[in-house]
């Protein structure tokens, strides 16, 4: 039996977003994946969607988004990990057979691409650009919406650490950007995912702020000194993304 190429991990708090998710993924040409669902909400996604789509459930409603993330990777058996959240929809049929494509030509450990977030009045279009170290030291950093990497990048450098509650993706994207050799690490300009705007950092104005406190937090870990500047340089970043309809 061939090895699975993509473990496509969905961690839901509220399953009646999740169809649009489903049916993306149901739509793609590429087939050689796993859909795993973890579902920490207050009731269980209903039987006939579960019967309509092919995915691995795990029901708990005791986990964290972060939590739920990193078991959907350890039960995961996938060469390549990608989060496709609730609600979110991949941004064409053909988005997984022209990353797997991608993949087998670049040889990378590392990919990432565009996204397209939209509201009723606008949308913000991320495009990221081609990877440099330097970058980072100024706030740039792909879409995690969009960044699919080699499982085995996490048993080398870890899961998502818990302690964040929203920003760990953040983390965990910078311990394997300055890690990884920058050639292993590659953008593929394609418009990978479409999402609707407001996700959990940016939903009210205490989660922006948190969200900014354990960014600020994240990168002194890092003993990444210039660390208002990054903040600052970020929301700017998402300033300039904007479009109006």
């Amino acid at each position: 039996m061939n090895q699975i190429f993509f473990s496509i991990i969905t961690a839901t708090k509220d399953p009646k977003n999740i169809l649009p998710t489903l049916n993306s993924l149901k739509n793609q040409n590429f087939k050689n994946y796993e859909s795993i669902i973890i579902d920490s909400s207050s009731k269980p996604i209903k039987n006939k969607i579960r019967k309509k789509f092919n995915f691995r459930y795990i029901y708990n409603k005791k986990l964290s988004l972060y939590k739920a993330l990193n078991h959907g990777i350890k039960i995961s058996k996938g060469n390549i990990i990608f989060f496709l959240h609730s609600d979110d929809i991949l941004n064409k049929d053909n988005i997984l057979e022209r990353v797997e494509k991608f993949f087998q030509k670049s040889k990378s450990y590392i990919i990432y691409g565009d996204i397209i977030m939209t509201s009723n009045r606008y949308k913000r279009i991320w495009r990221p650009g081609n990877f440099n170290k330097k970058k980072i030291y100024s706030g740039w950093h792909p879409p995690h919406t969009a960044f699919f990497c080699k499982k085995n990048l996490f048993n080398k450098y870890g899961l998502f650490k818990t302690k964040y509650s929203i920003a760990s993706d953040y983390d965990f994207m910078l311990r394997l950007m300055l890690s990884v050799k920058p050639e292993k690490i590659k953008y593929l300009k394609l418009p990978i995912v479409k999402m609707k705007i407001g996700g959990k950092s940016t939903k009210s104005v205490t989660n922006i702020i948190k969200s900014n406190i354990e960014v600020v937090n994240i990168l002194r870990s890092f003993k990444i000194n210039n660390y208002l500047k990054i903040v600052i340089l970020k929301l700017l970043t998402k300033f300039f993304q904007i479009r109006l309809k």
